[in-house]
């Protein structure tokens, strides 16, 4: 998954990526595991700029959030915290 990755992004400039190559460069930022995210992944369209796809399910949405909220925090960013926390609580998910 990595080294395709690593191939494709060489290739094209940046906002030529297509959607799904921008969730693996943010999964794998944010720290999540390639065996559990290779099922959050959307292939057909573009759901929205958090990564997180519609068609996932709640529990799995938490664990991209929990993830992303941790990782922004780290890295002291609180804009991105806010965003996520305020996606979380319009979703219902706890965070």
């Amino acid at each position: 998954e990595n080294t395709y990755s690593d191939l494709y992004r060489k290739n094209l400039k940046d906002n030529e990526l297509p959607y799904w190559m921008k969730q693996h460069n943010f999964y794998s930022k944010i720290g999540l595991k390639p065996e559990c995210r290779k099922d959050f992944y959307s292939f057909s369209n573009k759901d929205n700029d958090f990564f997180i796809p519609k068609t996932l399910t709640k529990k799995q949405k938490h664990k991209i959030c929990n993830a992303a909220i941790k990782y922004y925090f780290h890295i002291k960013n609180k804009d991105m915290v806010k965003k996520y926390a305020n996606f979380c609580k319009e979703n219902n998910i706890k965070y």
